[in-house]
């Protein structure tokens, strides 16, 4: 029994290797493969046809443009055409292809689209998202009456506060005046 347990420990060991061995010889194609074909369609496998060799990176459409990261670490977001067709499958799952010279979605039929600088539109969509909101007259309304209801408070509060002092003599001589009135011990 010791001998088939020890068999297929070797062979899963090999298998593992292979499949390591397969994924450093294909730079990571495999296991992006594998990650986008699980996703059941909501991701694309990106190819990003450079000079000399092809490049996979995994990408997502949303709103009409296809994001992706480079090999930087810089996410690129470019605007896919709704005239032709772009995307298309192949081994079961969706491909894009990106001219990585002009950062433009290729077509099918391999002609490519007008070019842009894909890093800098997505900056630049970054930092509107982010802009700080630019206050309405109404904020700034709510802002002014907040700040008159609070000096309100604070002359009523002041006026409670000397009045009450004024009042407090008052009670105390009333009290003595009933003191004096009742015959001088109270209850």
């Amino acid at each position: 029994m010791n001998s088939i347990i020890l068999q297929m420990i070797y062979y899963s060991i090999v298998m593992v290797f292979t499949i390591l061995g397969l994924g450093f010889i294909q730079k990571g194609f495999l296991f992006r493969f594998i990650k986008v074909r699980a996703s059941f369609g909501k991701l694309v496998l990106v190819k990003i046809r450079e000079i000399n060799q092809d490049d996979y990176r995994i990408g997502e459409i949303e709103e009409g443009y296809l994001i992706y990261t480079t090999k930087g670490k810089n996410k690129k977001r470019i605007k896919i055409p709704r005239d032709k067709t772009a995307i298309y499958k192949s081994m079961g799952v969706n491909f894009i292809d990106v001219d990585n010279e002009k950062n433009a979605i290729c077509y099918v039929d391999y002609e490519a689209v007008c070019g842009f600088d894909a890093e800098k539109n997505n900056d630049l969509l970054t930092r509107a998202l982010y802009k700080p909101k630019i206050a309405d007259n109404k904020d700034k309304l709510m802002l002014g009456l907040l700040i008159i209801l609070i000096i309100v408070v604070g002359i009523v509060g002041y006026m409670v506060v000397m009045q009450s002092e004024s009042i407090a003599t008052i009670l105390t001589q009333l009290g003595n005046m009933k003191g004096s009135i009742t015959g001088g011990n109270t209850v």
